[in-house]
């Protein structure tokens, strides 16, 4: 939540830190730049909030599993003449398929559970088009008090998760080649 509201500082079209550099210290663009009154540029600021968000947890995930790769396979490869490019193709990438697979499918799955930064940051405006899954459903059923359509979406949503988790397992259990 702080983030949210620290990136609405940052973003902001008369005092914020993006503009004073890009206007001031680099010169890169004549005039403020309304990052939260345009309906296109209004989502920069909410998706760089969740890729600042995820970029650390996925960074410690991807180098667990980097550092449960044996060494040995490396080693062996050099002594077989591998390169470090046929390495990474033969032994990294494989035995990093489980690992990305799953960063994959939960930096999805969390990209569609943004509603804090949604709703702070823009909070639907401007022109009411930037939204995302989830202030969607809570605007049709707490604003319009459509219960129907709400629900509706809540459905469509955990049957999706529920697709992406499915494909997860299913390219979890294949057998790693190598």
């Amino acid at each position: 939540m702080i983030v949210s509201l620290l990136f609405e500082y940052l973003f902001s079209g008369q005092s914020g830190l993006v503009n004073y550099i890009l206007r001031d210290i680099l010169h890169i663009i004549p005039e403020n730049i309304r990052w939260l009154a345009d309906e296109y540029l209004a989502l920069v600021p909410v998706a760089l909030v969740d890729i600042w968000k995820g970029v650390g947890w996925a960074a410690v995930i991807f180098l667990a599993g980097l550092q449960s790769i044996p060494k040995e396979l490396y080693e062996s490869a050099m002594v077989d003449g591998a390169n470090r490019w046929e390495s990474f193709w033969g032994i990294t990438l494989p035995l990093l398929r489980a690992t990305l697979v799953f960063l994959v499918v939960v930096l999805i799955i969390g990209g569609l559970n943004a509603y804090i930064s949604f709703l702070l940051i823009t909070g639907g405006d401007p022109l009411d088009r930037t939204h995302s899954i989830l202030t969607l459903m809570y605007e049709a059923t707490f604003s319009r008090m459509d219960f129907g359509t709400g629900a509706a979406i809540s459905y469509l949503l955990t049957i999706f998760v529920f697709f992406i988790s499915w494909i997860q397992l299913k390219l979890l259990r294949k057998p790693v080649e190598w």
